[in-house]
């Protein structure tokens, strides 16, 4: 369509919509923000309150503000949103409190105490003080277990705690909960089950191996393997010692003699040696096994029965 052939008055609102659409493209989030609120508050005199509570919340959303979530939160109160406006309203309080807004602090504490008694909200008693709860995804803190604001409808709730089973349940909470009598859903998360171990399994008990204890077991080896050589080297040295003493006397009569004499030279040495590898590898390595710890770590066996056959599995660290 051609601007051309539209009257005059058309073709001037065609253009102001134009120009307003390109604006708005081209408008910061603060300036959008600032319009929302604008809006919204225009709805509110016009007691429009469904219209101006999304562009209350969207204003909150591009620009946080304390006034911005105070009004939402009135305005939620409005439209029966008192879950909402709960959880507005105690953020708006934690916040002033930190900021040094007396006044605005407790005026959102007053509008609580007002819509508590209107709220729908859970009341959850744990029996395990390790358990974890969480509603609909989210973590509960400890201090929220007595009043936990929630929309009406169904709610997932699970609670989970080191080495014990999941536990986890679905509420609903209806939207035609009686005023005045706190409006509560009460949950109540039974002791959680430890974890079982599987059918068929029992535990083993096996003493890992530490740094220690293994350069101990290193060195008791090489100990044991000295004494060996030490055992050996000093049986060929006697045998060698015989022969020299049958043939040479002084003097070596044969080859014989003067082989037993350098066998005898070379393997007195060797066997001193041995001893004192043997003996210090024993005596370090029986030391070390003495003093490492002994920690014992689980393993577990469980039978294993397949189509191809029957075995056993074992599972653990050692």
């Amino acid at each position: 369509m051609r601007v051309g052939h539209l009257p005059a008055s058309r073709a001037v609102v065609l253009l102001a919509l134009v120009a307003r659409v390109a604006h708005a493209d081209d408008e910061r989030p603060s300036a959008r923000a600032d319009r929302l609120f604008g809006e919204a508050m225009a709805l509110i005199e016009q007691g429009n309150y469904r219209d101006a509570c999304p562009r209350l919340d969207e204003s909150q959303r591009l620009d946080p503000g304390l006034g911005t979530q105070y009004n939402l939160a009135l305005c939620e109160v409005r439209i029966g949103k008192h879950a909402s406006a709960w959880r507005n309203l105690k953020a708006v309080e934690t916040l002033a409190h930190a900021s040094g807004k007396r006044a605005r602090e407790e005026a959102a504490r007053e509008k609580l105490r007002e819509i508590a008694p209107r709220v729908p909200h859970l009341k959850i008693t744990v029996a395990d003080a390790d358990a974890t709860v969480r509603v609909d995804g989210e973590v509960v803190a400890r201090e929220g277990y007595g009043f936990l604001a929630v929309d009406t409808g169904i709610h997932a709730i699970e609670a989970v705690a080191a080495t014990k089973q999941k536990w986890s349940t679905q509420v609903t909470v209806p939207d035609n909960l009686p005023d005045g009598n706190g409006a509560a859903v009460e949950i109540t998360v039974p002791p959680l089950l430890a974890v079982a171990s599987r059918p068929g399994t029992r535990e083993v008990i096996r003493e890992p191996a530490s740094g220690r204890r293994t350069a101990g077991y290193i060195l008791g080896g090489v100990g044991i393997g000295g004494l060996a050589v030490a055992v050996t080297t000093g049986i060929l040295v006697l045998d060698a010692k015989s022969t020299a003493d049958e043939r040479c006397t002084p003097r070596c009569a044969d080859q014989t003699g003067r082989d037993a004499v350098s066998a005898g030279k070379t393997l007195l040495p060797v066997n001193a040696i041995a001893w004192g590898v043997g003996v210090v590898g024993v005596g370090a390595g029986a030391t070390l096994l003495f003093l490492s710890p002994r920690t014992p770590r689980a393993a577990y066996v469980a039978p294993m029965v397949g189509s191809s056959g029957a075995g056993i599995t074992m599972q653990g660290r050692f």
